[in-house]
């Protein structure tokens, strides 16, 4: 409740942009989290993705990850 209070004093109106408890008590990220635009990104959440279906990411795909 002090977190909430907190969030509504410094951010006014935050309670009308996204659902706090979602946010607060919800597992997992919530569905209107913003998505990062970057090319990093997009490569991981592929790569995810095609993991997901059982396929392992080349060396020659993550060498440069730091």
């Amino acid at each position: 409740e002090t977190f909430l209070d907190f969030l509504k004093a410094n951010i006014p109106g935050i309670e009308n942009q996204i659902d706090l408890v979602l946010w607060t008590e919800g597992t997992g990220i919530p569905s209107d989290a913003y998505e990062p635009d970057s090319s990093a990104y997009k490569t991981i959440v592929s790569l995810a993705n095609e993991f997901v279906n059982g396929r392992m990411p080349g060396d020659d795909e993550i060498a440069e990850w730091q």
